[in-house]
């Protein structure tokens, strides 16, 4: 085949608004969107314009391949409005659509948990300060709450020990490990 019969072949290839003006693609519209429609007729065009730059299509095979083309879109368009994830390796760091990990909040979601935090402590010791121990950790409001829930077990609980006795002893672990606070 030479260079002539393949530029013929380019030529009996429809444009993409003829095929979107045809009965069948009016069927398609009823179901599919605009651009969707569209992406698959390029793809499958161009697909056909490769078998063509291959030479593997005379006449009659081009012909008859050009016949089913509203068969071949439509069952594109099936294959592409389908299931569509992917395996991905995901190096942001960041656990994503699981519950497995943490996404990324907003400063406004964070300081709103902060507070609420914060809100509950002042509730269950009755103090309207919290201590900067405490704010240490307010980066992270989840381990926030659980340090805040042990500082209030530990220092606000009854037991053998008096509040004075117990921050005695946490005054004297904190000296030991050179800890300021």
């Amino acid at each position: 085949m030479n260079g002539t019969e393949t530029g013929g072949f380019y030529r009996l290839l429809p444009s993409i608004g003829d095929l979107l003006l045809t009965p069948q693609f009016a069927i398609l519209l009823e179901s599919h969107s605009h651009d969707a429609i569209v992406r698959s007729v390029r793809s499958v065009l161009n697909r056909i314009k490769a078998e063509i730059a291959a030479g593997e299509h005379t006449h009659a095979s081009l012909t008859q391949r050009l016949s089913s083309l509203d068969s071949d879109i439509a069952a594109k368009l099936v294959r592409s409005s389908g299931y569509s994830l992917k395996r991905v390796i995901n190096a942001t760091g960041v656990v994503l659509h699981t519950n497995l990990g943490r996404s990324p909040l907003s400063q406004a979601a964070l300081d709103h948990m902060v507070a609420t935090v914060y809100d509950e402590w002042r509730a269950r010791s009755g103090r309207q300060n919290v201590s900067s121990i405490l704010k240490c950790f307010s980066h992270r409001p989840d381990f926030l709450r659980e340090v805040m829930s042990f500082s209030n077990t530990v220092h606000f609980s009854e037991g053998h020990l008096t509040r004075r006795v117990k921050e005695a002893i946490a005054c004297w672990v904190s000296r030991l490990n050179h800890c300021p606070y």
